[in-house]
């Protein structure tokens, strides 16, 4: 304490040229979000004192059948380095071929057909375990027995989705396996490692006149793969299938009306998800990127689609079918009602524009006839002054909180 009060003494005296100050921009909160979470160290204690069967040798890792901690309290943005691999692990794994084979000359007809992983040969079964019995595809039943003693404490991850002020909205439940399997497709694909600004660039290159066809989403998407430290050569035919399945799930999700086109601005918005880098550093990047006239200004429509675009990609590969996976039902009502997700994913989106809307002062809004507008800082502004807790899931653009926790 001595040595740090001489060192704040000595800083203070020392006679440092004046600057002006630049004006500070309204920082996004860091809040956690509440997950029924599992006391980590009472749990490996457990594992450490249990007795291990010598006569069985374990040498796979099985990706979805890992006990977890369901997704313990996020860290804030700033304590962990976005560039750091410290959540990335050696799984063994031989480099193979580049993920989407390029679909250029008779194949092309074809582009759009996805992969249907049940029509090969499963090389790594022990990525989708299917459980039958006492006994499941490339899991050895010890590890069966063990996994049996923590699901109970492996619980969903959830959050609210609040749709309208009359009504109490959704409750958003993503499994743990959904987290296990979507940590396996980010870390082997190294999409992690990925700039957004990098990845948003490559979609544009293949965007015409700001549409994107899935021939050229499947050609973004190839470019993006090799922007990554590792180009993919970690993954798997398996995971390549896998990860196809997934982005192309995101695609259809943006392709509601089956137009075969989508809007590439609002596909790049939502896909910064996927890659690396704070919340409030995607908040910001996506802003800017929506903001087609570059007046720095949202109205409500442009405030909806720049919300709705991150809810689109959280919620598709949360309940999207991969591989021999089915699709999840991640919705859950609290007024008995029903919905499609799409619905779900434009109510949340129109109703937190309102409160946005509602919650900044007049005088701080730029008023063209009868459009309200708003720019960064008074979204951020209602944020961090309680915003953070009516969209929760906004917290979910940072995979470090959920995807890429340490368990």
């Amino acid at each position: 304490e001595n040595e740090d009060s001489t060192a704040t003494t000595a800083a203070a005296t020392k006679k440092v040229p004046k600057e002006r100050a630049a004006p500070r921009r309204p920082q996004l909160r860091e809040t956690n979000i509440k997950v029924n979470t599992v006391k980590v160290k009472k749990e490996k204690e457990t594992m450490e004192t249990t007795p291990k069967k010598a006569e069985i040798v374990v040498e796979t890792k099985d990706i979805l059948s890992e006990p977890i901690s369901e997704c313990p309290p996020p860290p804030p943005d700033d304590i962990l380095d976005p560039t750091s691999d410290m959540f990335f692990d050696d799984m063994g794994m031989d480099d193979i071929d580049f993920l989407f084979h390029d679909t250029s000359g008779k194949d092309k007809e074809n582009i759009d057909t996805i992969p249907n992983i049940d029509s090969v040969a499963i090389l790594d079964p022990s990525i989708l375990p299917k459980i039958e019995g006492d006994g499941g595809v490339g899991e050895p039943k010890a590890e069966l027995e063990q996994h049996s003693e923590s699901s109970t404490e492996s619980k969903p991850l959830k959050f609210h989705l609040h749709t309208s002020d009359n009504q109490s909205g959704c409750i958003i439940s993503i499994s743990p396996r959904r987290v296990r399997l979507l940590k396996h497709l980010i870390t082997e694909s190294d999409l992690f490692n990925v700039n957004i600004s990098d990845a948003c660039e490559k979609i544009f290159a293949e965007a015409i006149d700001g549409k994107l066809k899935k021939d050229m989403f499947d050609a973004a998407m190839r470019h993006i793969i090799a922007l990554s430290d590792t180009g993919g050569a970690k993954m798997t035919t398996d995971t390549q299938r896998l990860l196809s399945d997934l982005l192309s799930s995101v695609y259809s999700a943006f392709d509601l009306n089956k137009a075969g086109e989508v809007d590439a601005r609002e596909l790049a918005c939502g896909f910064t998800v996927l890659c690396g880098g704070r919340k409030s550093d995607k908040l910001e990047y996506a802003f800017e990127l929506l903001d087609g006239k570059k007046s720095g200004l949202f109205s409500r429509a442009d405030m909806v689609l720049y919300l709705q675009s991150f809810l689109t990609v959280l919620l598709s590969i949360s309940s999207c079918a991969i591989g021999r996976e089915s699709s999840e039902d991640i919705l859950g009502t609290l007024d008995g009602t029903t919905s499609s997700v799409s619905r779900v994913i434009g109510w949340g989106a129109s109703w937190a524009t309102e409160q946005v809307f509602k919650s900044t002062p007049r005088d701080q809004k730029v008023i063209q006839g009868d459009v309200e507008l708003i720019n960064f800082d008074n979204f951020a502004d209602w944020y961090t002054k309680g915003g953070y807790t009516s969209i929760q899931w906004l917290e979910l653009l940072d995979l470090r909180k959920w995807v890429l926790a340490e368990v």
